[in-house]
Parts: C-alpha cells; structure tokens; sequence
C-alpha cells in the first residue's frame, strides 16, 4: 500500500499525525480508529484502535501526553495478545 500526503508546515504535518483517526489511511493492519473524548485533540485526548495481529482482532487505547516536553501518544490499555 502507497500513501502519499503533501504539508505546507509542519503545524499541518504535527496535527495529521496527532490524529490517530488518519491511521486507517496507511495502515492496512487498522480496522478503526475511535475518538473517545469530545472536543479538540490535544493532550489527554484518547482514541481506541481496533487492529488485526496475526489474525486476531485487538484493541489498543492510546494518549496523547507530554514526555521530556514533547508531545507523544502512548498505550494505556489494550488487549493485544500473540
């Protein structure tokens, strides 16, 4: 799979990857991507992403936070399992 998005800056660039929801653009492996809070995406926002590894459906809850003052998004429950 090919997946080609042009930015202009990179504030463009930073909130397309911020928003786990565009994962099911390049990832074939992602069968949906949920956001679970309302409003904005910043820090604290959560999404649930519904993946297949190595054939089984998994879900994967991830938050957006701040570590050594920048922003990441790390897991912080899931049900993935081998």
């Amino acid at each position: 799979m090919r997946y080609d998005e042009t930015f202009t800056t990179p504030e463009q660039a930073l909130a397309f990857a911020g928003d786990l929801r565009n994962l099911t653009r390049w990832d074939p492996s992602i069968e949906a991507v949920e956001k679970r809070i309302e409003g904005e995406i910043g820090l604290g926002a959560r999404f649930m992403v519904r993946l297949r590894f190595l054939g089984r459906p998994n879900e994967i809850e991830y938050e957006r936070s701040e570590r050594s003052g920048r922003a990441s998004i790390q897991p912080v429950s899931t049900s993935l399992r081998a």
